[in-house]
């Protein structure tokens, strides 16, 4: 069940039975109880999931449990690959979805809508598409780290609605928007190592060479990231190329590989560059930037290596080529299991990036007993091994990949926020700043006392209150007190024999 009745509020029920061809494992049974458990006490939800554990899978059965009940379902996707991919495994669950995307423009009239973020976004702009969102029950969003599903927040759409966010890297950096402001808690499943020690995924045999210098590329701070320009800069060179393909062929030779680098024009070059080797290659980019010229009259040399996406892809998964070369595209959403080798030939500061991009190499195959990490770009000593367990957060410190935040409840409208966070984002309510508190307490403590009814810890309070250093409360307690109790009340407040007795010498001194 997603979420109890309360309050007269829909309840979400999610059904751990088994659906005609799907069985939960005993794992995802454990993270939907956990899920469940989160949904009873808050309504926007991360469920984190590491790669190969099954995300479709759990948001088939959590659609399926809604529509049992009567309730409409939104399903969020980032990119076509993923709304085809949930809709296969819906279809594996008896249910049939309806589409949002360029080829569906008509007002869904089922259940469970599958929908692409950029294209209802658009609709949105309509207040017909409004109210049909407003009439959703339970909103599930794939890749929830990433911010294409924001504008559904922001709206405030989402906000009487339960909504699960599935990921298996549920972090942001940079300026980007904090996770916190668009869910509540997150629910942690199995890591990576416990994956691989059930044979869920692939073993990882990791091989690190020499990366570039990277002391003069900065870090682009909307993202957390170091610069794509810069690095790309630094990564290429000829000897930087040469040197992937020498070391692919000699550890892991004619392996189907996806390869990550810096930039579009990287990964142009590195492709033409594994075919000149004799290895069969292809790269796929989002688009060419035609005011560079360039960086397309690269592409117009090189573009018999690409073409659809759709196609690349599919060929790929039937073998008529060996590496696929990308700078970040198929980093996420992406699950070609027969992929056996991960090059990073780049550098990044973000866990998520690392640990996305290197997941499509550890997928289960018939065909495969092993992958490879080849890392050009010091990654791993950067960010640790891909198997690390790591910690997940709501909240991060910007400008920061790994930063991540702990939590304080607000203390006007209870959500939780950054425990650094001056302000509310959620109410705007301002948090005092240390001096301000603490001159608070210290204006209730000795605020309103005279100095005969101070004690002698008091008068040091008083000083903090009023500006003055120190030695202002040290000479009141000199000359209101004999030497014996002057004596009595500086050890009172910690101060050395030492220093009293080197205090009341200079200051006999001064009174003769």
């Amino acid at each position: 069940m997603v979420g109890s009745s309360r309050d007269g509020e829909t309840s979400i029920c999610m059904c751990m039975n088994v659906y005609n061809y799907l069985k939960l494992r005993d794992y995802q049974e454990v993270g939907i109880t956990r899920l469940r458990n989160s949904l009873t006490n808050h309504k926007h939800v991360i469920f984190s999931a590491c790669v190969s554990y099954g995300k479709t899978v759990i948001m088939s059965f959590m659609a399926k449990g809604a529509v049992e009940k009567g309730n409409k379902v939104l399903i969020v996707s980032h990119r076509s690959e993923l709304m085809t991919q949930t809709g296969g495994t819906l279809e594996r669950v008896g249910i049939q979805a309806e589409y949002i995307s360029p080829k569906h423009r008509n007002i869904p009239k089922g259940l469970v809508v599958s929908a692409m973020a950029q294209t209802l976004r658009r609709r949105l702009e309509k207040p017909e598409w409004v109210e049909w969102v407003k009439s959703v029950s339970l909103c599930l969003i794939d890749e929830g780290h990433t911010s294409d599903a924001d504008f559904l927040f922001e709206s405030g759409l989402l906000d009487d609605k339960y909504v699960v966010g599935l990921t298996g890297t549920p972090m942001r950096s940079g300026n980007q928007r904090q996770l916190g402001m668009n869910y509540e808690d997150i629910v942690e499943t199995a890591q990576i190592q416990d994956m691989m020690d059930r044979g869920n995924i692939t073993r990882l045999r990791t091989f690190t060479v020499d990366a570039p210098d990277l002391s003069k590329v900065n870090t682009d701070y909307r993202t957390g990231d170091f610069d794509s320009r810069q690095m790309g800069a630094v990564f290429n060179k000829s000897v930087q190329y040469k040197g992937v393909i020498e070391n692919y062929m000699r550890i892991c030779p004619m392996k189907k590989a996806i390869c990550f680098d810096a930039t579009q024009a990287n990964a142009i070059r590195m492709c033409a560059e594994f075919n000149e080797a004799g290895i069969p290659a292809k790269f796929l980019i989002s688009g060419i930037d035609k005011n560079k010229p360039d960086e397309l009259a690269l592409y117009e040399k090189y573009k018999h290596l690409t073409g659809n996406r759709e196609q690349l892809i599919k060929d790929f998964h039937d073998d008529k080529f060996t590496v696929i070369c990308n700078s970040g595209i198929l980093s996420t959403g992406y699950d070609e299991t027969s992929i056996e080798v991960c090059i990073l030939n780049r550098a990044t500061q973000s866990v998520q990036f690392y640990i996305q991009a290197t997941g499509r190499a550890i997928r289960l195959h018939p065909n495969k007993t092993e992958a490879f990490l080849l890392d050009f770009g010091g990654n791993i000593s950067r960010l640790g091994k891909f198997e690390k367990e790591r910690k997940w957060a709501l909240w991060h410190n910007k400008g920061k990949c790994e930063g991540i935040q702990g939590v304080k409840e607000c203390k006007q409208c209870g959500k939780y926020i950054a425990i650094t966070a001056s302000e509310c984002p959620f109410c705007g309510y301002v948090y005092p700043t240390e001096k301000e508190i603490r001159m608070a307490e210290l204006q209730e403590l000795v605020g309103d006392l005279k100095f005969e009814q101070m004690t002698p810890t008091q008068f040091f309070q008083y000083a903090e209150l009023k500006g003055y250093n120190t030695y202002w409360a040290i000479r009141q307690l000199y000359i209101r007190n004999t030497e014996s109790d002057f004596r009595k009340a500086m050890k009172e407040c910690g101060y050395s024999s030492k220093f009293i007795w080197g205090y009341i010498q200079r200051n006999k001194k001064i009174t003769l």
